[in-house]
């Protein structure tokens, strides 16, 4: 991706040795286009938390997750009027909303945290009506492949009192 929006911290973010890019920022990853046929196919990264303005909560932030693209896929690069339609490639961390369908992805990123790498792949059915077309939202097909498992805990062995001889 070759569009980077620019904000407050871009002084910071160019002190960073060459080859180093953001995550977390809503700056610097495109946003998931949510469109009938797009898919996402990537090794997933993380969940992250944000300010967000029109967020429901009552903390006022939403989640998001990043993946790290292994198909190129088409995001949304910037915000209101501004907001720009491109191709992310293979290798660019992208964001995805969390929502109903892609909240299955939070229970993959606690092993993430221990270890384990999980390729998702996502594909955008459409737009589908909910409570008689008062709502709508996006149907995602979620799918993981774990491609390494987390790491096992290591037994305490501790205070057993047993020699072990081989």
């Amino acid at each position: 991706m070759e569009k980077r929006m620019s904000n407050q911290n871009d002084q910071a973010a160019s002190q960073a040795p060459a080859g180093f890019h953001r995550l977390g920022s809503v700056s610097s990853a495109g946003w998931v286009k949510a469109e009938e046929g797009n898919t996402v196919h990537g090794i997933l990264q993380g969940i992250y938390s944000r300010p967000d303005t029109n967020s429901k909560a009552k903390d006022g932030r939403s989640n998001f997750f990043q993946v790290k693209l292994l198909s190129p896929c088409k995001v949304n690069m910037g915000t209101g009027e501004g907001r720009e339609e491109v191709e992310a490639e293979i290798g660019d961390i992208v964001n995805v909303n969390e929502g109903p369908k892609t909240l299955v992805l939070k229970s993959l990123c606690d092993e993430i945290l221990q270890g384990a790498e999980h390729e998702v792949y996502m594909f955008c059915n459409g737009k589908v009506s909910l409570k008689g077309g008062k709502k709508t939202m996006w149907d995602w097909d979620v799918q993981s492949k774990c491609n390494r498992p987390k790491k096992a805990s290591e037994p305490d062995l501790s205070g057993s009192g047993e020699q072990l001889t081989f």
